[in-house]
């Protein structure tokens, strides 16, 4: 190649761009690459990865927002970012539309100039806001079933492909707004999605028929055209003159094949999307029809576009109605807590406040993968009622939820008067519970800790019973724990409307026996040269001498947390008792 051409050829550049706030997660150890891509300026490539973050104190990276690399020729960085960006606008729309999940805010991170031989490179980097905090809730993919769906829409002519990528695209802004409250504008993309996919529903009915032409297939469904020779003229003078005459083929392929006969769906799902686009209705009642429509149209719209592609019917099955099944909803975590402020006061707010309010805050303790393959977090939250001096919050209910269950076995709460602190947790059956949680590695410390704790749950087992059957109350300050235990299980399995608690108050209590025995082992322990040295501890009743004291820490949370759901635990029980 002579010097000139050299000049000449095109440059090779590599763009990473981020997906923030996406609702993907593609696993840390694989990834998809597709590749050769083509361009005007030669063959790239498109990799999917995922960016982690690795916490000092956990052992499990944490996952954050997706990364897509993109690498090829290109005249310029310029030409190189256009490129980039509306390949992984088109690729990344394709696999939230498989996965069901939004994609995220698609942004430009790095680009630079990555030609073999070249001594100076042109370099860009925009600054993109890295996440932090808890792990975002986010459907993982398997990387393998999602090639194959890429590849299968990669397979279609170039027209039905364009148009499905438009369907794609209405249908995964639909998934920006999964969430409540915003039904509304998720239908109306959901509709153009509809809308965008109608001419190859009626072309796949033409050939699945056997037919050729549009004109065939109105026949089929709606008879012959009328034998008046006069209507045919004038209706041709009409279409002649710019008249229209609108099809019934659109109509009937979205009401009978693409909403699979659902004419309740199909016209709740048309008259929301026509009203918003004319303003023809009140926005409630817009509202209201999306809302009823809303599930059913994604499921038909996106089951429709899947059944245009050719896949393998265990893809088909596994995308349709597997893991993938349902959107993913957007807006992460939601916090709610629901309590009653007692004050004889009219000033609910604390101190330099203007409305009474809780503060919530939420650490991360751990991140895992499970067994099942599953991953699970570990969280300290601390709840902290910001009241007037004289004002008291009890709290009723408390709302930590996702688009999956959340367990709520450690929150702490923390009322504050004013700028005091009064850390108790008060319940709807009126238990208070003072609880020691400290956070020093002195073995006094957590030994005391764990034994105040513990020593609470005679007290605990004897207000259940109490509660739950009051004619016991005076005899049960004479019971032991596990006799407390033994009443306390029989009082809940012996009524029916418990039923529904019954297997976790069982665990919950003999829980609280295992700690008891643990608390006598503990209190015979004392400071060795290495540890704390607790005798009796092994099978053989030989001392065991413990030199990290990290277990016992945990032993003193789990603790905190057993107590702390029991508590909760009773007003359930409670309640249902009262609305069964």
């Amino acid at each position: 190649m002579t010097e000139e051409k050299a000049a000449e050829a095109p440059k090779t550049y590599t763009v990473v761009v981020l997906c923030a706030e996406s609702l993907l997660r593609i696993p840390a150890e694989r990834g998809i690459r597709i590749a050769p891509m083509q361009s005007p300026y030669g063959d790239y490539e498109l990799m999917f990865l995922q960016r982690s973050e690795q916490l000092p104190h956990i052992r499990t990276a944490i996952p954050r927002q997706p990364w897509i690399q993109v690498k090829g020729p290109a005249p310029s960085m310029e030409i190189a970012l256009q490129i980039a960006v509306g390949s992984v606008n088109d690729y990344v729309r394709q696999l939230a539309f498989g996965a069901n999940a939004w994609q995220g805010l698609i942004d430009v991170h790095l680009a630079y100039e990555s030609s073999v031989g070249s001594t100076e490179r042109e370099f860009f980097q925009n600054w993109v806001v890295d996440e932090r905090g808890l792990p975002r809730v986010a459907r993982e993919i398997d990387p393998d079933l999602m090639y194959r769906l890429l590849f299968a829409i990669q397979k279609l002519p170039s027209g039905d492909r364009s148009r499905l990528v438009r369907a794609i695209v209405q249908y995964t802004d639909a998934l920006q707004h999964w969430r409540p409250g915003s039904e509304i504008y998720a239908l109306s993309h959901l509709y153009m999605g509809v809308e965008a996919v109608t001419p190859l529903v009626i072309a796949r009915e033409i050939a699945r028929r056997g037919l050729k032409k549009r004109k065939q297939l109105e026949e089929v469904l709606n008879g012959p055209p009328p034998d008046s020779i006069a209507l045919r003229c004038a209706t041709y003078l009409y279409r002649k003159a710019g008249g229209y005459i609108q099809s019934r083929l659109e109509p009937w392929a979205r009401r009978d094949v693409i909403f699979r006969g659902d004419k309740d769906t199909f016209r709740a799902a048309q008259r929301a999307s026509n009203n918003l686009e004319h303003g023809s209705a009140d926005h409630a009642e817009i509202h209201a029809l999306a809302a009823t429509a809303i599930e059913k149209t994604a499921n038909y719209l996106r089951t429709t576009m899947l059944d245009l592609l050719q896949l393998d019917e265990a893809d088909r099955e596994q995308l349709v109605n597997g893991a993938y099944r349902k959107p993913q909803r957007a807006g992460g975590f939601g916090r709610q807590l629901h309590g009653v402020i007692e004050s004889p006061d009219v000033q609910l707010a604390g101190q330099d406040q203007l409305h009474p309010h809780v503060r919530w805050e939420l650490h991360l303790l751990d991140y895992r993968r499970n067994e099942a393959g599953a991953t699970e977090m570990r969280l300290d939250q601390k709840i902290g009622a910001v009241l007037g001096p004289r004002a008291r919050l009890t709290v009723k209910r408390i709302v930590f939820a996702g688009p999956t269950s959340a367990s709520h076995t450690n929150v702490e709460f923390d009322g504050t008067r004013g700028d005091k602190p009064r850390e108790e947790l008060v319940t709807d059956a009126g238990a208070q519970l003072a609880v020691d949680d400290p956070r020093s590695a002195k073995w006094t410390q957590l030994i005391g800790s764990y034994t105040l704790n513990t020593n609470s749950l005679p007290n605990l087992a004897r207000f259940w019973i109490a509660k739950l059957d009051p004619s016991l109350a005076e005899v049960a300050q004479t019971l032991t724990l596990s006799e407390c235990v033994q009443r306390v299980l029989s009082i809940v399995d012996s009524d029916e409307k418990l039923s529904d608690r019954r297997d976790e108050s069982r665990n919950l209590w003999e829980a609280t026996v295992s700690a008891d025995e643990v608390r006598l082992l503990l209190s015979a322990s004392f400071t060795g040269e290495r540890g704390l040295v607790v005798p009796r501890m092994l099978p053989q009743g030989q001392a065991a001498e413990l030199t990290d004291s990290k277990p016992l820490q945990e032993m003193v949370d789990r603790t905190v947390q057993l107590i702390k759901r029991l508590a909760t635990l009773l007003d359930e029980l409670l309640e249902l008792r009262t609305h069964a």
